[in-house]
């Protein structure tokens, strides 16, 4: 059994030491979970950096020199990401002492939560539009269940009809009139099918993405289902202050560093970015969050994943490593029974109601779409290598999936990267979007403060713990 940190030096009040053993506790102190919050904390910044700089640039300019720079940026965030996820530090990350970069989280998180609050407040008062696809049709879907119909007999381009939105921000199908297109379609021809579609053309039709959204994704909108986009937006933000309460409690004295690099996380793609457009990925994302953070905590840890899974599709990614993460962890019946009642109770009646549910949800994954993304397939689009083909990239996607798991499986050291590199692999695919590779930092953030452990620095093993193998943040004596 472990115990906390002693008092803290100077402070004979019990009370008010362990408030400042909360507050103050990380600052001063070789800790490597401060270690590791610090190298998440660059990551998380060489994240912002690639997708503000080097993806405005990347979209008039394809050079060698950019595509290589947003390489760099993001494999740096990712492997600092990882490396801040293994059980041991490596000695070398430990002389640099990155710490020390956590000195000024206060204030920094001060001025960061108040231009987070000046973002929210402009969300709000000024025009809040929809600004993609799959939030679209995410609301129609909670409306229609409000109105008692199935959300999957909806159309794409009726919902983006009925919301006022540009055919635009459909997801284009290779097929139909797309069928032999090699590139993304323009935007001219996007609109030419859409309007042949309104006039009741079935191949028309056919270039557009169906509901392709597990069951539980609307109904975490259902109460403001039919409000503007700005009440929706103040919906996730309040989605966003629970989750920033559960870290705040759940990283103890670490609070201020993992607050801060929960709120950097504003890159495109990134949790804070969808909250701030009221995007519908946002809960699946928490959820998930939520089940990494409480991974020591069995039943709802295992409540989390399983409505993350009935939410969006990049948690059934996520399944492999979170079963290798809990079979560490130990207590496997009761996170399989809670489990198996959240997926009775909460998914499967939604399946039954809604006639194809089930085969809409697997739909995204056999879709014949378009290459995009920031990962290899740019070398295809910028035409340096026009022949990488679907299936080369979606393949060597999944062999660095189904490695990175057994890596994780089969080395204690490394067994968080079970994780990770199941997302990070989405760089190789055919698809390799922003909201896929931002997820990185974000879940080593979940595994760092989830998989700590606080007591005297004789209470663990690192070479034999199922987590991380931290050992604790104690204030010197």
């Amino acid at each position: 059994m472990t115990t906390g940190p002693g008092p803290v030096r100077g402070y004979s009040d019990p009370v008010r030491a362990r408030l400042v053993q909360r507050c103050l506790g990380w600052r001063g102190a070789r800790s490597p979970i401060a270690d590791r919050l610090a190298l998440i904390l660059v990551g998380t910044l060489a994240w912002d950096v690639v997708t503000s700089g080097l993806l405005r640039i990347l979209s008039f300019r394809s050079t060698p020199v950019v595509i290589g720079l947003l390489f760099a940026g993001f494999w740096a965030a990712a492997l600092l990401c990882i490396a801040a996820c293994r059980a041991t530090l490596w000695p070398a990350l430990s002389r640099v002492n990155p710490a020390r970069l956590l000195g000024a989280a206060p204030v920094l998180l001060a001025v960061v939560a108040a231009g987070t609050a000046i973002q929210v407040g402009e969300a709000v008062a000024g025009p809040t539009p929809i600004t993609n696809d799959t939030t679209a049709v995410t609301v129609c879907a909670a409306q229609d269940m409000l109105r008692g119909q199935n959300p999957y007999q909806t159309p794409e381009l009726a919902c983006l009809h009925r919301l006022g939105l540009s055919p635009m921000l459909s997801t284009p199908l290779a097929r139909g009139p797309f069928v032999h297109l090699r590139r993304y379609p323009t935007r001219a021809q996007i609109l030419g099918a859409a309007r042949q579609a309104v006039r009741g053309s079935s191949a028309a039709r056919a270039f557009l993405a169906h509901a392709e959204y597990p069951p539980l994704a609307p109904v975490w909108i259902l109460p403001v289902a039919w409000t503007a986009q700005r009440w929706r937006v103040l919906w996730t933000v309040g989605a966003l202050l629970l989750f920033l309460i559960v870290i705040g409690r759940e990283a103890g004295p670490y609070w201020p560093a993992g607050v801060l690099i929960m709120l950097l996380q504003f890159g495109a793609g990134s949790v804070v970015n969808y909250v701030m457009i009221g995007g519908a990925e946002v809960y699946a994302y928490l959820l998930a969050g939520l089940a990494m953070i409480w991974i020591r905590h069995p039943r709802r840890s295992a409540v989390c994943m399983v409505l993350a899974v009935g939410s969006n599709q990049l948690a059934w990614f996520l399944v492999p490593g979170y079963v290798i993460l809990a079979w560490g962890q130990g207590r496997l019946r009761q996170r399989l029974a809670a489990g198996t009642a959240a997926t009775l109770l909460a998914v499967v009646p939604l399946l039954l109601i809604y006639r194809g549910a089930a085969t809409a949800s697997l739909g995204l994954m056999f879709s014949p779409e378009f290459a995009l993304g920031l990962g290899l397939v740019v070398l295809r689009q910028a035409g340096y290598l026009p022949h990488l083909s679907e299936r080369l990239l979606n393949g060597t996607a999944a062999v660095a999936m189904v490695g990175g798991a057994a890596w994780g499986a089969l080395s204690t050291r490394w067994r968080a990267v079970s994780v990770l590199v199941p997302v990070a692999a989405f760089w190789f695919a055919w698809r390799s979007e922003a909201n896929l590779l931002a997820q990185v930092p974000f879940f080593a953030l979940m595994l760092v403060i989830g998989l700590r452990r606080e007591g005297p620095p004789t209470a663990i093993d690192p070479g034999e713990s199922t987590g991380l193998g931290c050992p604790p943040a104690v204030l010197p004596a």
